[in-house]
């Protein structure tokens, strides 16, 4: 039923979500595992259009009448990546520059994902970060710029780095999210010392 409607993707995504931020579900739990496993073909056609999106529109004479139709606004990569891992760092920063909150996130994402280079997920989201919020403390410039052009997108950088297969984006987004989460879990109004 979740997969057959657009609709029942946006309230599965928002579920795992809220399972792991607020209800501190582990991706095992049965069922968190059985909704990622239905979202995982969604959010791999999600990738796979967005992919050719993009090479449609930066084709000449491309026929845009044989674009593939895809809800981005309902898919699970967009809602998890851009709308719950955005507002979750923006949480994270604060006002606070990125170069100095990096090093409070880059020990976090190392033990939330192991097998994950922290570095390139930190780039990942900082890089989507510059795409949505106007960042103007000392160092930041210099930082998105190192970034280089990336996507508003996350998770969808993390699987063209290479870093992410795109059939795990959602359970790494999930452990990322929980990361943020985790770190936001304080009275202090910036997470650094």
């Amino acid at each position: 039923m979740i997969a057959a409607h657009p609709g029942h993707w946006n309230v599965a995504t928002n579920a795992l979500v809220r399972a792991v931020v607020y209800d501190g579900l582990g991706l095992d739990h049965p069922v968190l595992s059985t909704v990622l496993e239905v979202l995982a073909p969604i959010a791999e056609a999600e990738l796979a259009y967005g992919e050719a999106a993009d090479a449609a529109m930066y084709q000449i004479g491309t026929d845009w009448d044989d674009e593939p139709e895809f809800p981005e606004q309902d898919g699970p990569v967009f809602l998890l990546g851009v709308c719950a891992l955005m507002d979750a760092l923006w949480a994270a920063v604060g006002q606070d520059p990125l170069c100095e909150i990096r090093g409070v996130l880059l020990p976090a994402l190392r033990d939330a994902l192991p097998s994950l280079d922290a570095q390139a997920a930190a780039d990942a989201l900082f890089g989507a970060f510059a795409k949505h919020y106007q960042s103007e403390q000392p160092g930041d410039a210099e930082l998105v710029e190192r970034i280089g052009q990336v996507q508003g997108d996350a998770l969808v950088n993390l699987v063209r780095a290479g870093a992410v297969k795109p059939a795990d984006v959602l359970p790494v987004g999930l452990r990322l999210l929980s990361a943020l989460a985790q770190l936001c879990r304080s009275n202090s109004a910036s997470l650094l010392p």
